[in-house]
């Protein structure tokens, strides 16, 4: 046989001539992974059905013919092999039997005893195997089970299956490679799929074949296949895809530098490997899936990388083209060991920055950040030539872009444009200029995965404009702003500032004209200040963070309820929680605007406010904001900064008399409890917990008492009359301590409390008085 020419199986292994897989080849594996049997099968049935004319080619078979007629497969056995396990199932499905088919599977179909084309010598269990297959189950006239389905049981349980082939991974495979197959082979339309197969069908239809080339002899054959197969077993898609590749070029000097060229890829993904992998198979098949979605704009998964590649027949620059992405990777991997790169992957939690092996954090991203950050970078470097500084600008905009999308952990616009849009933007556009600005004319019509179509001004909107504006002299300060984690790109909050008043009722649409960046400077810095006071390492910080905690729930940031995997009868809030929900606030942009040091002020009428509108408690809601209101009330009181421990949540019990100190007196501020919702690991013993004896009374914590009491007596269940009075002195000093704090601090009379109370306790009284009297009258 020629080498680089196109046969037929019937061709390449006619009359004489065996298939052999010789000693130094791996295991069958491909019927460990199903899907690679089913993937293969599918792609076959395809080709099948196939309006074409021309042979259509499965790729090359590395082999040399040594001794003659004996043909050693050194790359190529995975997918002769199934194809010779399909065409045994197909003879023995068939009720008239095809001679031309039954030749190609035995040597000598006129004998008695079958000796099978197809000869394994990884191991002599498998010879045996598939002659003890073929005879009893193919060609057997007295089998009359052949109507059966091939089953794991029927071939394991079957008079002729011997124990030793239980321990060999090659037959192992083959059973599940036969079970799959057979499942697929059910009516007589079969016979003419076969002749596909062998290439036997009229030239004026589709045929299968194979590119021939020869390796000459053993030596050379062990070292194409060490360069074609490196890593382990199974077979992976990067390897079923190798010789669709290798087999368009023409000259052999070329395939073997190709051949060779592939290695050294797979070496880089060896050692840019995750640890828990065992080979640079995760890596690579994930680089050609980047590259495939690159090319076709949609989704890939694993099991379409084959298909993909065999229907693309025409493209023979295949290997040059994903040769330039392998380099774009390369040089991105570059990139990313300087500290600006690394702070944008970062922010959008890409990779671990302890994490030397980038490309070992990249592979490990979820598919979401690889198709909206990754895949579009790679594409971007590929277009237009790779420069760093270009790239740096794209990634900025498409991590403001991947902020947009929903469900992404920030408050957003909902101006999101897909990754494949983007992948078509950038392949319309000329530079990076008319790229981010959306300036050319980009048809959306022809991808595949239809999604909502980007308008210009999702991509292109009033806040990126402003800040083109903004960076010709401003560039450096924008970027800042852009980079704090909050916004991630997009400094609309700090752009709308300047389009709201002290009378605004909702957040405004930005305005070009009202732009000043002097202003948007002292908004940034308050932003900035009022995020940074979160941080309970600074005590001296103390009262705008206390305040500023409290006015987060106040403005509805954190909200009192339902404790996830708690009981129903307890709820809560975590105080100092930091979420993003105040950018929906109006009221924290209206706080921004202000001069700082004007800010204890408005949050002492927030206050004020808040408890205008709860002038009864008659539920947990109320009595827990009451309770944060009056530990920061005391804490600033004490000039101690409130820890910012939150555990599930702080709050108490939905029946307001369990939250008392005291279950004689009447419901007060001295004489309410609110601790941390405890929810045991296994369901059981919800509870609120309050602190220990060597955090009593500490000001600093959420959960005790909000003036001193003595530990002994709140603990103790059962207090003797003595006792009793002593609380019941504590709580009532408690109460003075605490009218003066809402005098001094709000302004607020001595009567303030008890009204507050006066509702709840007037109808708790009744209540257990008619209970008293009725119990009295049984």
């Amino acid at each position: 046989m020629k080498s680089g020419k196109m046969y037929s199986l019937s061709k390449m292994f006619d009359e004489k001539k065996r298939i052999i897989i010789p000693d130094l080849q791996r295991d069958y594996c491909w019927g460990n992974t199903r899907n690679l049997v089913s993937d293969f099968f599918k792609s076959l049935f395809e080709f099948y059905g196939a309006k074409v004319k021309e042979p259509i080619s499965l790729g090359l078979i590395y082999a040399y013919e040594n001794p003659n007629n004996l043909v050693n497969i050194a790359d190529g056995q995975q997918r002769i092999t199934t194809i010779y396990l399909l065409l045994c199932l197909i003879a023995r499905k068939l009720k008239t039997p095809n001679e031309k088919l039954n030749n190609f599977l035995v040597l000598d179909n006129s004998k008695n005893i079958k000796e099978p084309r197809l000869r394994y010598e990884v191991r002599e269990s498998t010879i045996y195997f598939i002659k003890d297959f073929i005879n009893n189950e193919i060609f057997n006239p007295l089998n009359l089970k052949q109507e059966s389905n091939l089953t794991e049981d029927y071939i394991r349980n079957s008079n002729w299956f011997r124990d030793e082939y239980k321990c060999d991974p090659s037959i192992t495979s083959m059973i599940e490679a036969i079970k799959t197959l057979d499942a697929k082979i059910n009516n007589e339309k079969f016979d003419d799929f076969a002749s596909f197969l062998l290439g036997t069908r009229n030239q004026c239809k589709a045929n299968i074949g194979f590119v021939y080339f020869d390796v000459k002899n053993r030596e050379f054959g062990e070292k194409m296949y060490v360069i074609l197969n490196t890593r382990g077993a199974p077979m992976e898609p990067n390897e079923h895809i190798k010789p669709l590749l290798l087999e368009k070029i023409v000259n052999n000097d070329d395939k073997i530098k190709w051949a060779e060229k592939w290695e050294d890829w797979q070496d880089f993904f060896w050692q840019n490997k995750n640890d828990k992998d065992e080979s640079s198979d995760d890596g690579f098949n994930d680089f050609i899936i980047w590259y495939l979605k690159i090319k076709n704009k949609k989704e890939i998964k694993k099991n379409d990388i084959y298909t993909n590649f065999s229907k693309n027949q025409n493209n023979d620059n295949e290997l040059l083209e994903i040769e330039k992405y392998f380099q774009a990777l390369k040089n991105l991997l570059g990139y990313l060991k300087k500290q600006r790169f690394q702070d944008i992957f970062n922010q959008i939690q890409v990779y671990d920055s302890l994490d030397i092996n980038y490309l070992r954090s990249l592979t490990s991203t979820s598919s979401e950040q690889q198709q909206n950050i990754l895949i579009p970078l790679l594409a971007f470097m590929v277009k237009f030539k790779d420069n760093e500084e270009s790239a740096y600008k794209f990634l900025r905009r498409l991590r403001k872009n991947y902020f947009h999308k929903e469900n992404n952990g920030r408050v957003r616009t909902g101006k999101y444009v897909d990754w494949r849009y983007i992948l078509k933007m950038i392949e319309d556009s000329d530079n990076l200029k008319s790229l981010l600005e959306f300036s050319n004319f980009t048809n959306f019509e022809n991808i595949s995965d239809k999604k909502q179509k980007p308008k210009h001004n999702d991509w292109y909107d009033n806040e990126e404009k402003i800040k083109d504006e903004l960076k010709e002299e401003y560039q450096t300060e924008i970027e800042y702003w852009e980079d704090e984690d909050d916004f991630a790109g997009d400094i609309s909050p700090i752009l709308t500032m300047c389009s709201v008043n002290s009378e605004s009722k909702e957040i405004s649409i930005i305005n070009s004209t009202d732009i000043k960046f002097d202003k948007l400077k002292s908004f940034f810095n308050n932003y900035l200040k009022l995020k940074n006071s979160f941080k309970t390492d600074e005590p001296n910080n103390y009262e705008i963070s206390n305040y500023y905690r409290l006015y987060r729930l106040l403005i509805g940031c954190t909200k009192v309820g339902h404790i996830y995997n708690a009981s129903s009868e307890m709820e809560g809030v975590c105080f100092s929680k930091y979420n993003l929900e105040h950018l929906n606030k109006i009221e924290f942009y209206k706080l921004c605007i202000n001069e700082f040091n004007n800010y204890n002020n408005i949050f002492i009428n927030k206050i004020k406010f808040t408890l205008s509108k709860i002038n009864k408690i008659q539920n947990i809601n109320e009595l827990t904001i009451y309770w944060f209101i009056l530990k920061v009330l005391i804490a600033n009181e004490n000039k101690i900064l409130i820890a910012d421990y939150d555990g599930n949540g702080v709050g108490g019990y939905c029946n307001l008399d369990d939250n008392k100190i005291s279950k004689d007196l009447p419901l007060s501020f001295g004489n309410i409890k609110c601790g941390y919702i405890i929810k045991p690991a296994f369901g059981k013993g919800n509870r609120v917990g309050y602190s220990d004896k060597n955090s009593w009374n500490n000001k600093t914590c959420l959960d005790n008492p909000l003036i001193n009491i003595d530990f002994e007596l709140f603990y103790e269940n059962k207090l003797l009359n003595d006792d009793k009075n002593k609380l019941e002195k504590q709580i009532n000093e408690s109460n003075v301590c605490i009218n003066k704090i809402l005098q001094k601090q709000l302004g607020f009379n001595a009567d303030f409390q008890s009204n507050i109370f006066a509702k709840y306790n007037q109808q708790n009284k009744a209540i257990k008085d008619k209970e008293i009297n009725h119990n009295g009258s049984v």
